[in-house]
């Protein structure tokens, strides 16, 4: 697939026009990290294997930096693994001890949002600060990414008109970079939100939902092969099939989970194992195969167990005793069926108390997005 990306083309004229080697080497790696996020993994490895050629032999602290990062996003695009933390991380503390301003928003960027993912909403916080200190006005990338993690926290607080502003000005940065890779995830993530703020909504207080939110599902996916990403390629599937469910679409659905999970689980999405496998579950039954949903129920119980390795957010883990409740009922498993409400009503109470906390802690913490003349300003 062709990669249409505008900020691609941009770095490209920049390198040709480079005339300081290392710069050219240091825009290359950009170019890299732009080709592994549109997930052209392939050609980032030769990049990037050529430029720690380079490096070996003629060493500067930027272009490391760079490395660092690049090296950092090719293992998240790669399995979503945490050792892109790690080398995030280094390469954030290089560009703090060489002044490479550049590289620390980003870098910075980067581990708010894997911060938020793990839910360590200070450090996500706080890097995200570090991010919109440091970035200069042209660095529209890094200020982008931030936007859009702070948004997600304000989101996943349960305060969607506040998160809006900081989605609003993250495109807003992007668009300026012409960076279609990150209004890509910015288009893919906002759409996750809304899954789980309408899946909240009806697995816990069984509210009927508005069809067109299909269309926020959809819209990535057209998105996606317009710009050439193929990122999202497997996930953009298993987040429709949820919305179906939640229409009612069971075959449709179940169609989908059978097409997309297994893959999807071997490329390191682990941590969302038993909520999809208790909601493909849920779609078998509605389907008449039973015995099929029974497997898919029992190996989602499995990922709640106590000594299971993967730690799952509030919501998943609640939406999952929700849903194996549901299947268990219709099993005809009085037993189990008791078990699950029990822990999904618990577990829905305790992810409200986990919202309020965290819509304390963003009031607190004086965040503000870019105004949206300061953004506008700041492509000059």
């Amino acid at each position: 697939m062709e990669i249409k990306s505008r900020l691609l083309t941009q770095l490209d004229r920049d390198i040709t026009k480079a005339r300081d080697p290392a710069k050219a080497s240091c825009l290359k790696a950009h170019r890299a990290i732009v080709l592994a996020r549109h997930g052209a993994l392939g050609p980032a490895r030769e990049q990037l294997t050529a430029l720690h050629q380079q490096a070996f032999h003629h060493p500067h602290p930027s272009l490391s930096a760079w490395l660092l990062l690049a090296e950092g996003l090719m293992v998240y695009y790669t399995d979503f693994g945490s050792g892109a933390q790690d080398k995030i991380q280094q390469a954030l503390d290089l560009a703090c001890e060489y002044g490479l301003v550049e590289v620390q928003g980003q870098a910075a960027a980067w581990l708010s949002q894997l911060a938020y993912v793990q839910h360590d909403l200070d450090a996500a916080l706080r890097l995200a600060r570090q991010a919109l200190a440091v970035a200069e006005p042209q660095h529209h990338v890094a200020r982008s990414r931030a936007h859009m993690t702070v948004g997600l926290a304000w989101h996943y607080a349960g305060q969607p008109k506040q998160a809006t502003a900081w989605y609003q000005q993250a495109r807003a940065h992007a668009l300026f970079a012409g960076d279609d890779g990150s209004i890509s995830a910015l288009i893919y993530n906002m759409a996750v939100m809304r899954t789980a703020q309408l899946r909240w909504q009806a697995l816990s207080t069984f509210a009927r939902m508005e069809p067109e939110q299909l269309l926020g599902a959809d819209s990535v996916q057209h998105y996606d092969r317009a710009v050439g990403a193929r990122v999202m390629s497997e996930l953009t599937p298993l987040m429709q099939a949820q919305l179906l469910a939640l229409q009612s679409e069971f075959s449709r659905a179940q169609a989908l989970y059978a097409a997309h999970l297994p893959q999807a689980l071997s490329h390191g999405l682990a941590r969302w194992d038993s909520a999809l496998r208790s909601d493909w579950a849920w779609c078998l039954v509605q389907c008449g195969d039973k015995d099929a949903a029974l497997q898919q129920a029992l190996l989602a119980e499995q990922g709640l167990a106590p000594t299971a390795s993967v730690d799952q957010d509030l919501d998943d883990r609640a939406a999952t005793h929700t849903r194996l409740s549901q299947v268990f009922s219709a099993l005809g498993d009085g037993e189990k069926l008791s078990l699950h409400r029990e822990q999904a009503e618990s577990t829905w109470t305790a992810f409200a108390k986990e919202q309020v906390r965290w819509q304390a802690v963003l009031e607190a913490s004086g965040l503000q997005p870019d105004l949206p003349r300061v953004a506008q300003a700041l492509s000059v």
